[in-house]
């Protein structure tokens, strides 16, 4: 359920940007006007290795102790299909829509940058709940990341990957 909720938000985003502003929904995906598929999977083939093994060494640190799940091959399922739809719908809203908004707000692109980043940050961060201030923080610097990639690429592409392959792996 909470996926599928986020999901909603790829067609949310584009949608109130275009109702709102006249700006066609490609354009929260890159500068393009639309995903540019090739350059998202090149950024998974590169980043998804470095992310495994630091998954792999989080494991050998601290192995797994719960037992596997009655139900593990529809998470499994579930997982692979959906998280990754779901870490585009939280970038297309938090790193498409929140930063293209705020940053529109300043006339020094510098500053529309550094502000629509943290923003995005802080509310990236505050959505998750976590009462941990170490989760919170690791989830801050995921976003300021995946904001630093959108803007340097000119699209949430990178952003995605990076942010699809972290929970897909942690989950």
């Amino acid at each position: 359920y909470l996926n599928l909720t986020l999901i909603v938000l790829i067609p949310a985003s584009g949608l109130s940007i275009w109702i709102v502003h006249g700006v066609r929904p490609g354009y929260l995906s890159s500068v393009a006007g639309r995903i540019r598929w090739r350059w998202l999977l090149r950024c998974v083939a590169v980043i998804a290795p470095f992310w495994a093994v630091y998954t792999l060494l989080g494991l050998i640190v601290e192995p797994f102790t719960s037992p596997r799940p009655d139900q593990w091959v529809a998470l499994l399922v579930i997982v692979l299909v959906m998280t990754p739809l779901q870490a585009a719908g939280e970038e297309y809203f938090f790193r498409g829509w929140i930063m293209q908004n705020v940053g529109a707000w300043f006339a020094r692109p510098i500053v529309g940058l550094v502000a629509s980043i943290i923003v995005s940050a802080v509310a990236f961060s505050t959505a998750h709940l976590s009462p941990d201030p170490w989760v919170l923080g690791s989830i801050a610097c995921l976003a300021v990341a995946a904001g630093l990639a959108a803007w340097r690429t000119g699209g949430l592409e990178a952003a995605i990957a990076m942010h699809a392959i972290n929970n897909v792996l942690t989950f």
